[in-house]
């Protein structure tokens, strides 16, 4: 409590003349955050939707006075060309490794060459860059923090001969690393493969899985008719062809959601190769769709 009322009386927000200070604001929220999560944190195991208001409520703004605060610093590393040089060598290594990723996840769903669907490809590449991007920054995020950390400890091992201001000012620093790392991890884990839907809804949820579902196969039943690209399938079936480079396939993947939720593999939906009947391109195919 001496440290927070240090902190208030440095910030002088009562005093009006000195005008209203965004910085200061900040400073004096992130001062308080930790005593409140600790207080709450004491009355029992949060839940989930409290913890996503102190993530959702620190996190950002913790983001936002990190880059503030390292402003001058950025600059000065993207104006030097060892840096530019550095920054386009992880870049080159996220890109690549998203698209290896990308492709063992495809491999993963649906036990086939990831090279049949490139739109999937593509779609899952680009999440997973974003993914790894905002873990690279967590990570550099985490380093930071730890390293004032023990910079705070070692500096104020002794609080009865420090000023109260200038541990305030240090405890901010450190708690806004917290903030920041612990809001970008909450992120990933709520984009990650499998994890989505554990928090934000009531079933078991896959990302990955619904975008190569959605970039990939579209439904048996199409046009304002409602007409059947397979005759012999499902209306609500999704389908996309086995072959890409078949101009009229006879031949199709169907997708069909599992009712008792994921399997073993943490697949939500049942993949299959399907022969598709259709009086256009092949009006004699034998109907052998498995539903």
């Amino acid at each position: 409590m001496r440290i927070v009322w240090a902190g208030l009386r440095r910030l002088r927000l009562w005093r009006w003349r000195d005008g209203f200070a965004i910085d200061s604001l900040t400073n004096l929220v992130l001062l308080i955050s930790i005593p409140l999560f600790v207080g709450r944190m004491l009355l029992g195991t949060p839940s989930a939707s409290e913890g996503a208001f102190f993530w959702g409520a620190f996190g950002p703004l913790s983001l936002w006075y990190l880059i503030r605060q390292n402003a001058v610093l950025l600059q000065s590393i993207w104006s030097n060309n060892w840096a530019k040089l550095a920054c386009g060598l992880i870049a080159s290594v996220t890109v690549t490794g998203s698209k290896v990723f990308a492709d063992q996840q495809i491999r993963i769903l649906v036990q086939s060459s990831p090279s049949l669907f490139p739109s999937a490809q593509q779609t899952i590449t680009i999440y997973n860059v974003f993914s790894f991007t905002l873990m690279e920054i967590s990570v550099l995020i985490g380093m930071i923090m730890m390293f004032r950390l023990l910079k705070f400890t070692f500096k104020y091992y002794d609080w009865n001969t420090c000023p109260l201001s200038s541990i305030g000012r240090h405890l901010v620093d450190v708690e806004a690393c917290f903030w920041g790392f612990g809001f970008l991890l909450v992120i990933i884990f709520l984009l990650d493969t499998g994890s989505s839907g554990m928090i934000v809804l009531p079933k078991y949820f896959s990302l990955t899985e619904e975008l190569f579902i959605h970039s990939t196969f579209i439904p048996n039943q199409v046009g304002r008719q409602k007409a059947r690209l397979c005759t012999n399938l499902d209306p609500d079936l999704l389908i996309s062809p086995a072959d890409s480079s078949d101009m009229m396939p006879q031949l199709m993947i169907s997708a069909r959601p599992l009712k008792t939720g994921p399997d073993e593999l943490g697949r939500t939906y049942e993949y299959r190769i399907v022969r598709c009947t259709n009086p256009a391109n092949s009006p004699t195919a034998p109907d052998t769709a498995s539903h």
